[in-house]
């Protein structure tokens, strides 16, 4: 049974991680031709979101060249996370320090991008729109209580 388990998590992580190199690509590879064949598109598409999509599609790339090439099983992605996690370094191959070394980059870039706007929206949008809470002095809403105000 604790076999079976693990099988079962071992193939949805697999198929799971090809699967999303492979529809990243074909999303990210559609995002691009869709803003360089679309003139509405391509005429407030600024030359910085062409170099963060290239950027997001290198990464799918790197990812998917890693499990052709060099580990069809994902068993050498499994040892450098569990090295992440126990804070013993793994070897990896090329294609996936690449991999490695592009992701983390994206994701210190990423913050001072448009691209936090899915982060960003649930913050504003969400809360502000949705809930709808009349803000009133002293309700929590508001950024000035009564407290503010008598200090």
């Amino acid at each position: 049974s604790d076999n079976a388990a693990a099988l079962i998590f071992y193939y949805l992580a697999l198929v799971s991680g090809v699967a999303a190199f492979i529809l990243g690509i074909f999303g990210t590879a559609g995002l691009l031709f869709k803003r360089l064949s679309d003139e509405d598109l391509r005429s407030y598409t600024d030359p910085i979101d062409y170099f963060n999509l290239v950027g997001i599609l290198f990464i799918f790339l790197t990812g998917l060249l890693f499990w052709i090439i060099e580990d069809r099983s994902f068993t050498t992605a499994r040892s450098f996370v569990q090295g992440l996690i126990i804070f013993q370094p793994a070897a990896a191959g090329a294609l996936m320090t690449a991999n490695v070394v592009l992701s983390a980059l994206f994701l210190a870039y990423m913050p001072f991008t448009r691209m936090m706007h899915y982060v960003a929206k649930y913050f504003t949008y969400h809360k502000v729109r949705w809930d709808d809470e009349p803000n009133k002095p002293g309700s929590g809403i508001s950024t000035t209580s009564a407290t503010a105000i008598a200090a």
